[in-house]
């Protein structure tokens, strides 16, 4: 008789373009799973509503008995204090920027909540599938919007404590025209590496908001779209090296649905980190993201069910 596996938690990712919920095992595989797109869902009482329903529907599915009493991880893109669970600045989520996320949530669903950055959701769940794991590892996720997160000793560590931009070691443009990014920093990685500036810059060629059509025409020798690719590879890679001279990492996990999406860019980048030639012996490894768009989920869940054995 084959044995099903069990849920140990639900993980929530509530991202800027879309949102998404999973049932999770001790594994890290998604048992049951609910999507939605996040404009559909662009206030504090939609966005619970819909929490709730899609939980509901998960419990309906798997048959979990009720009360349920899984703990819950809940990835946010932006930034959010831990202790009082409350976001503190999200651009791409700003109705519930200042918002008591943990404690609107708890009230809903009626158990532990664990809220944390996308950037940390993701770094967990992309670390938790590196077998050893590493005693110091970036991930850097390329996405909508750029993240980055640092587990040292297997603990998270907080960039820069305090701050409601970007980390500065994500400035990757220091000159006097350098574009101001919408966290408020000049330079950062963002305004050069991000989905939504590709996207744009896709648009000016007649390709609409396609950055896979994008990748394909590089592919293919078209000048101007290996241009727009190989400055946005150079501006990951001069983050990868601030990163690496300030962290020193073993490991550095390259993710986000832009890597993922076009796999030009992905070699680019290697090319400008010097990846595809033998630098074993100057550069930690560079590693791609396993996890997809579902890192940030896993990665909720298997902290919040850490967190919840640990509170045992």
């Amino acid at each position: 008789m084959t044995h099903r596996s069990q849920p140990v938690a639900f993980g929530v990712d509530l991202g800027g373009t879309s949102a998404r919920v999973a049932a999770v095992d001790r594994e890290a595989n998604i048992l049951a799973f609910e999507r939605t797109p996040t404009a559909r869902i662009a206030s504090g009482d939609r966005f619970l509503a819909w929490l709730r329903n899609a939980i509901e529907s998960i419990i309906s599915e798997l048959a979990i008995p009720l009360p349920f009493d899984l703990p819950v991880g809940v990835a946010i893109a932006g930034l959010v204090d831990c202790t009082s669970g409350t976001v503190t600045r999200s651009i791409n989520l700003p109705f519930l920027q200042g918002w008591p996320l943990a404690i609107e949530i708890e009230h809903v669903l009626g158990t532990s909540i664990v809220v944390m950055s996308d950037a940390e959701a993701a770094t967990w769940g992309e670390f938790f599938m590196c077998k050893p794991a590493p005693k110091r590892f970036v991930h850097l996720r390329i996405g909508t919007g750029v993240a980055l997160g640092v587990i040292i000793d297997g603990c998270f560590e907080d960039i820069e404590p305090g701050r409601t931009t970007h980390a500065k070691l994500l400035i990757v443009d220091d000159s006097a025209s350098a574009a101001l990014c919408r966290c408020g920093l000049s330079g950062c990685l963002e305004t050069i590496a991000s989905g939504t500036i590709l996207a744009a810059r896709t648009g000016e060629l007649g390709l609409g908001e396609s950055v896979e059509a994008l990748d394909r025409i590089a592919r293919e020798g078209h000048s101007e779209a290996v241009a727009i690719i190989e400055r946005v590879a150079a501006a990951i890679s001069r983050a990868i090296e601030r990163v690496v001279l300030h962290y020193e990492p073993e490991t550095i996990c390259l993710g986000g649905g832009l890597v993922e999406r076009m796999p030009f860019l992905a070699q680019a980048i290697r090319r400008a980190t010097g990846r595809d030639a033998d630098t074993s012996d100057q550069w930690p490894s560079l590693e791609a993201a396993r996890l997809g768009d579902e890192a940030g989920v896993i990665g909720a869940a298997i902290s919040a069910w850490r967190a919840d054995r640990s509170a045992s």
